[in-house]
Order: structure tokens, then C-alpha cells, then sequence
């Protein structure tokens, strides 16, 4: 089943944006091209994708990589630990569940905070086990799967933490989720915010990938929840602590019956998510000329390409990299290290053979991979992308 429609308020009638094009490995099961599109009726942007639930259930559940690395940036730690102060209303001894918990840093902080019935759930065994093996207790299912049975109604409060973006089917996520939660419970939302995209300076292929499909705002998200009868906790601590002008989103909703909403203004049309991408997009267009103006002035034979994710997918299919000798990737992902990559070895840095020039393509820690390469005295020239 494909989405032709608008998740939110599903009317067809939408606008193209731009196509997105990447190099997608086969075993993935996803298609290589989408279009970002506008709701016309809504405003809410989104993917208009060729690809099933069953093509992303088998990618999250086969294609995981977010269990290899448990760290996090210092930054994505300050954000999950305001998150946990947004919920100090709620008791220690209450339920709480992240879905979607991947590598669990979320679920960890929690602990630490002192919160003593974190439970997880996410698609990838790697992710379960590993978290399992921490002493958690983690179900391994989709968002989609049926609501089990013996957890139906039990939790408290739920993180919903970088998910929805990914799903093709935001709308029954919400539905299924709504079977978790308490009547009187709390769910807690955060996601890229598309509205503040415009002064957003990293690559498209950080917010246009395989993976990112639904590019909210805080109006969009409103009326998605409102759509499945939750609405935004009207408590003014709440409120103050919530985020809704920055990258990311994080947002606290409350399910209530449908008499009590009565479906209030919804939609409100979203008039600024459009031409925030927009702006972003024109900016990149800039970019890509300036990566294959590199491209060109680097005269080699063979390359090592380092990066094995969405931008080096997004290289391969927009600029001269399709053209070159690539000899192996690396990648500091152990979870991606001795698997082929388009045909070609992944390996660490420790593998590194020949001393043939080095391509850094990695969107947030390119600084950090060429300080790693002086630091093990490599000869090999690197060119940072």
C-alpha cells in the first residue's frame, strides 16, 4: 500500500517541491528517487514516495545502523535531558515507554534521572538485544504492529522521539500509540522542525534522505494530533519549556475524547513550512555546484570514500563522485564495517592500505574524521566534502 494522499488531512491535491534523487543500495528495498511535495489543502510537506509499509518494515527492521554507536552528541544529550526535565510532573514510579528507543540514550537518561519503569520498544533486534543486555525491558515490534495486548492502556507518559518523520503512515502511528497510553496519559513528540529549515545550513541530504519523509512544523504536528484527539497540555510551565522556534521540535499532547475537541479550527492551513524549504533547497543548489567543482579539480585514479550514509547516497547520484574509482568506503560504525557498500569493502581506519587520497563525506563530524586521520599518522590526502 503506497500513500498517495496527504497524511494529515488526506486530500490529493499537492504541489511538487523538488525530486529527490539517491544512490539506494539494492538490499535496502527503498526507492531511489521522491518527491518532496505541499499539501494544497493543509500545507504539511511531505514525501510523495513509491515505497510500502512493507519496504520500510523490512528496511528499520534489516538496514539498522543506530545501534552501533551508543554515544551521542553533546548537543542531542542536552536536548533529551530538557525533554526529561519537561516531565518532572510526572512520578518516578510511573510508567514510561520511548518508541523507537534505537540505541537507548533516551531510556538511559531516564534511568539516570531516576524514573524506575522505563520500558522501550523499536523494529531492530540489534537495538533490543542491546538494551536487553542493559537491563531494560525492550519489545521488539513496529509502531504499526497491533497493540499487544498485555501492554494496552498501561503507560503513563510516551517518547516519541525522532520517529515520525521516518513514518509512512504518521497518522495510524498516532492511532496505535493512543493504545499504549492511560486515558489521562502524556505524549511527548519531537521531531525536525521544516519551518525553521531556512536558516539551516547543513546538506540537503541531512534533511532529504531515505528516511526522513515528513517534514513537520508545529502547526503541521498540531493538526496531525488533533486529527487522532490529542491536544497540547494547556499548562503554562509546560508551555515554557516546550520548543517550538528551534531545529527540533518537542512538543507534550494529551488524548481526550473526540466531544471535548470537536475538532477546533482544524486544519489550520501551515503557510511558512513551503517557503522554508524552499529557501533551504535554492541554498543547496548553490552547494552541489560547489562539490562538483571540487570534484573536478581532484585528478586521481582511486579514491577512499569515508561515510557510508544518506550524503554519500546522495554524492553518488548528483555529482562527478558517480564517475570515480572508489577503492573502499570507511566508516567508524561498527555495525557497517566488513559489509560491502555498492559492491566495495566497508572498513575502519585501522584497514587503510594504499595511500590514495581520502574523500570525507560525512555531514556532522568531518572536523573529527580528519583530526582522526593526522592522529594515526596516514599519509593519504583527504579532500573534506
Amino acid at each position: 500500500m503506497r500513500r498517495d494522499k496527504c497524511p494529515i488531512c488526506k486530500s490529493k491535491s499537492k504541489t511538487i517541491i523538488k525530486k529527490i534523487r539517491l544512490t539506494i543500495p539494492e538490499y535496502f528495498h527503498l526507492p531511489d528517487n521522491y518527491d518532496v511535495v505541499v499539501c494544497e489543502e493543509c500545507g504539511f510537506c511531505y514525501a510523495a514516495t513509491k515505497a510500502t509499509l512493507e519496504d520500510y518494515d523490512y528496511y528499520y527492521t534489516h538496514c539498522n545502523s543506530y545501534s552501533g554507536m551508543p554515544t551521542e552528541s553533546a548537543g542531542k544529550r542536552k536536548f533529551n535531558q530538557r525533554a526529561v526535565e519537561l516531565v518532572s510532573f510526572v512520578d518516578k514510579d510511573k510508567m514510561i515507554m520511548d518508541i523507537g528507543c534505537g540505541k537507548g540514550n533516551l531510556m538511559r537518561l531516564l534511568r539516570e534521572q531516576g524514573f524506575r519503569n522505563v520500558f522501550g520498544m523499536d523494529p531492530s533486534s540489534d537495538s533490543v538485544i542491546q538494551m536487553q543486555q542493559e537491563g531494560f525491558t525492550v519489545f521488539k515490534g513496529s509502531i504499526f504492529d497491533e497493540v499487544r495486548a498485555d501492554l494496552k492502556g498501561n503507560f503513563d507518559c510516551i517518547f516519541l522521539f525522532d520517529v515520525l518523520e521516518h513514518l509512512l503512515y504518521p497518522d495510524l502511528a498516532i492511532e496505535k500509540v493512543s493504545g499504549y497510553l492511560k486515558e489521562d496519559g502524556y505524549l511527548l513528540i519531537s521531531v525536525p522542525n521544516y519551518a525553521a529549515l531556512f536558516e539551516n545550513y547543513t546538506m540537503l541530504a541531512n534533511q532529504f534522505n531515505q528516511e526522513h519523509i515528513n517534514y513537520f512544523s508545529v502547526t503541521s504536528l498540531d493538526n496531525l494530533l488533533q486529527s487522532k484527539n490529542f491536544y497540547r497540555v494547556d499548562d503554562e510551565n509546560i508551555r515554557k519549556q516546550e520548543i517550538v522556534d528551534s531545529a527540533e521540535l518537542l512538543v507534550v499532547y494529551r488524548h481526550c475524547s473526540e466531544g471535548i475537541l470537536n475538532k477546533l479550527n482544524y486544519p489550520i492551513k501551515d503557510e511558512i513550512c513551503k517557503k522554508s524549504i524552499e529557501t533551504y533547497i535554492q541554498r543547496n543548489n548553490e552547494s552541489e555546484q560547489e562539490i562538483n567543482n571540487k570534484l573536478t579539480q581532484f585528478d586521481t585514479d582511486s579514491v577512499y570514500v569515508w561515510g557510508t550514509g544518506a550524503y554519500v547516497m546522495w554524492l553518488l547520484s548528483n555529482t562527478e563522485m558517480s564517475n570515480m574509482n572508489i577503492e573502499a568506503f570507511i566508516d567508524n560504525n561498527p555495525v557497517k564495517v566488513g559489509k560491502e557498500f555498492f559492491g566495495k569493502p566497508t572498513i575502519n581506519i585501522e584497514k587503510i592500505s594504499r595511500d590514495i587520497p581520502i574523500l570525507i563525506c560525512c555531514m556532522r563530524y568531518s572536523q573529527e574524521i580528519a583530526d582522526q586521520i593526522k592522529a594515526a599518522h596516514l599519509s593519504n590526502a583527504y579532500l573534506i566534502l
